[in-house]
């Protein structure tokens, strides 16, 4: 059995890593701000909150943003639109045919 002591320790380990991760997610999130070409930071919140994008994700969006010469962030930005986009055209075709 592990005294309270450990167990504080544990924790407070456990609590040092999680303010690393989100300090680490919060610089990336601002670099992209600053400079939207810095994949490292695009890799390490592409997917925070979870969005469940994996490696072969970032592989795919690497190969499109070389494939069209942008930067991988336009890439993204650019998919993101076309979601909303079709989202919004789908959500008032429905509403029109609904009444």
């Amino acid at each position: 059995m592990m005294t309270s002591a450990a167990v504080a320790n544990k924790l407070v380990c456990v609590c040092l890593r999680v303010q690393s991760y989100v300090e680490q997610v919060m610089l990336g999130y601002l670099r992209l701000l600053v400079n939207s070409r810095d994949e490292l930071s695009l890799a390490r919140i592409i997917n925070v909150p979870h969005r469940g994008l994996d490696h072969t994700a970032f592989t795919d969006v690497k190969h499109e943003a070389k494939r069209r010469g942008l930067s991988m962030y336009q890439v993204v930005v650019v998919f993101v639109v076309v979601v909303v986009v079709v989202v919004v055209v789908v959500v008032v075709v429905v509403a029109a045919v609904v009444n």
